[in-house]
């Protein structure tokens, strides 16, 4: 009997280890001229402030096992490597240049565009598709625990991934900040006529660009402040809310921003979730149900149609756990993806947590609209796996999952 039982042990063990696989991401400089002809730095340090600084992407197709992509060290090595090796043919001057990362990666979740009709329960959606989130501080090290700055970054870089790899998308990003650091250091005799369209591209681009004044000194310290220490200032995760009520999208439950819309919630204990009803509306406008409930203290987040799940604070954002009754949140994610593939035109947008996952509501937990057979299939499968220990991304309300707590 306890030769059967370590046996069963061992099975599981091998299985659960086989949910994943990890390829490492293979950096290659690129051979494409700069506008400029010399760059101002020989050394590059970067400082990697991400909340996981380990996963960059992971390939959401709906197959088993899941694979991970990530740098081959560090993503602070490999940043730095790249950037030295991509401007080794240039004259070199003499400075430090230090990169402060705060995000870098594709989130799991797919980028939508909303806009919103008269009816405002009612809105029409264009998917974007996946996209590279990358925002970093750029400075110039100056000694004695002083530095100069130089530039900040904060951009979505869209692309299909089916088409586009990830280590090119990483280049393009890389790029782009080796040509704003030359933009900066030679702005005095910019003659934006000539430059190349994609520094054109930067210097217009400033809501995700931006260019510090010549002479803002600060010190090191000052920019150790890691993503969790951010996050943990929003007002959501810093406050302590009693009131009842509903967050009716990601902006407002970041900024605390509470709806007193009445609505009544019920434990299914069948299916291990919560059920959200609002009075007077109709089981069409529950695509439209709040992305978050609070009520007594505790946050319940939306997963699908009237469904939730109760959500913790803790280590400066919300995790929650999706129960075996629902698909692992790989396969709804992997569901999400393949919608937001197949649909190029404006259709109902959801304002849940999984936005493009408007199929899944009805009667049941999950809704027999599921019409595709890779859909299904997806569906089906992830009842069997165990991506189900999840956390929120604070800065952008992505989604980031494990199989593991």
């Amino acid at each position: 009997m306890r030769y059967s039982y370590i046996l069963v042990l061992l099975i599981f063990s091998f299985k659960a280890r086989s949910q994943k696989q990890t390829f490492n991401i293979n950096l290659k400089p690129q051979s494409e001229k700069f506008y400029f002809d010399s760059v101002p730095f020989n050394k590059v340090r970067v400082i990697d402030l991400r909340f996981d600084t380990v996963e960059f992407y992971i390939n959401q197709q709906g197959s088993y096992p899941v694979s991970y992509f990530q740098f081959q060290t560090t993503a602070s090595e490999e940043i730095s490597d790249y950037i030295i090796k991509r401007t080794s043919t240039y004259l070199k001057g003499n400075k430090t240049l230090l990169i402060a990362i705060h995000q870098f990666r594709i989130p799991n979740k797919t980028d939508v565009l909303t806009r919103s009709k008269k009816n405002p329960n009612s809105s029409t959606r264009k998917s974007l598709g996946y996209y590279t989130l990358f925002s970093a501080s750029i400075y110039f090290e100056l000694g004695e625990g002083h530095l100069k700055e130089v530039a900040s970054i904060n951009k979505k870089y869209y692309n299909q991934l089916s088409e586009l790899p990830v280590e090119a998308t990483i280049q393009k990003v890389l790029d782009d900040v080796i040509r704003t650091v030359l933009l900066y250091e030679n702005s005095a005799q910019l003659d934006i006529k000539k430059l190349p369209r994609k520094d054109k591209w930067i210097l217009s681009d400033s809501a995700s660009f931006s260019f510090a004044k010549p002479h803002s000194i600060i010190y090191y310290n000052q920019i150790r402040e890691s993503t969790k220490e951010k996050w943990e200032k929003y007002p959501v995760v810093a406050g302590i809310t009693i009131q009842k009520g509903v967050y009716k999208n990601f902006d407002d439950f970041r900024e605390d921003k509470i709806d007193t819309t009445s609505f009544s919630i019920k434990y299914d204990e069948e299916d291990s979730v919560f059920r959200v009803s609002v009075p007077g509306m109709s089981k069409k406008e529950r695509f439209y149900m709040p992305w978050a409930v609070i009520e007594d203290g505790k946050v319940f987040i939306n997963i699908i149609g009237n469904v939730y799940v109760k959500a913790t604070k803790q280590n400066g954002t919300f995790h929650f756990y999706i129960p075996y009754s629902l698909p692992d949140m790989y396969s709804l994610l992997s569901k999400e993806a393949l919608q937001s593939k197949s649909s190029s035109s404006s259709a109902s947008a959801s304002k849940s947590l999984l936005g493009l996952l408007v199929v899944l509501v009805a009667e049941g937990i999950i809704d027999s609209q599921i019409k595709s057979s890779e859909g299904r299939k997806i569906m089906n499968e992830g009842y069997n796996h165990p991506f189900r220990y999840c956390y929120i991304d604070m800065d952008s309300g992505d989604i980031i999952y494990s199989d593991t707590r």
